[in-house]
């Protein structure tokens, strides 16, 4: 075989391995962006819905506190539960979003956390109105009662819901302390 034809095949070799090379580069390339859109499309609304959810909660609980120590007068106590049900309604619109996530994409094993996030809000709520009702009777055994409400019942959920909330749509960490994932950190 002469030189040339030999350069020839080499050349054609050569240029077949560069297409070859790009086209599985293009594969790749194409994957990683499907998988950052679905990040992008799914899974960090998800988790910043989760967030506000959680953080509303949160919120209405600490609401709660604030008024069991200083709503003694009218005024500021019809703020403070007012304050209280407008941070625990603030909930509803971001949990809404939520569920509708998790049946448009796969939540693996996050879904069934998701999926008890509105019967530990529906078991908040009641609960919640009894410590006030209670409260605002403004007897000492009323005002304990209350206090006994939040510390028993409230504040013992809000830690069960916060720390399956705090797993759910996080990445998977080896520390047994939960850490809520934020969406703007």
């Amino acid at each position: 075989m002469k030189l040339e034809s030999k350069l020839g095949i080499s050349t054609g070799v050569l240029i077949l391995a560069m297409l070859a090379s790009a086209l599985v580069a293009h594969i790749r390339v194409q994957e990683a962006n499907r998988l950052a859109n679905s990040v992008a499309d799914g899974r960090i609304p998800i988790i910043c819905r989760a967030r506000e959810v959680r953080a509303a909660m949160m919120t209405s609980v600490q609401d709660l506190e604030t008024y069991l120590v200083f709503g003694t007068d009218p005024a500021s106590s019809q703020q403070l539960r007012k304050q209280r049900l407008d941070d625990l309604n603030a909930a509803d619109a971001p949990l809404a979003q939520l569920l509708d996530l998790g049946r448009h994409y796969d939540l693996g094993s996050d879904a069934s956390i998701i999926q008890q996030i509105p019967q530990g809000l529906a078991q908040l709520r009641p609960v919640e109105e009894e410590v006030e009702r209670l409260n605002e009777m403004h007897t000492p055994a009323a005002s304990s009662q209350a206090r006994d409400l939040l510390q028993t019942q409230i504040l013992s959920l809000d830690s069960t819901l916060f720390a399956s909330m705090g797993h759910s749509s996080s990445p998977r960490r080896s520390s047994a302390t939960p850490r809520w994932p934020c969406c703007n950190s």
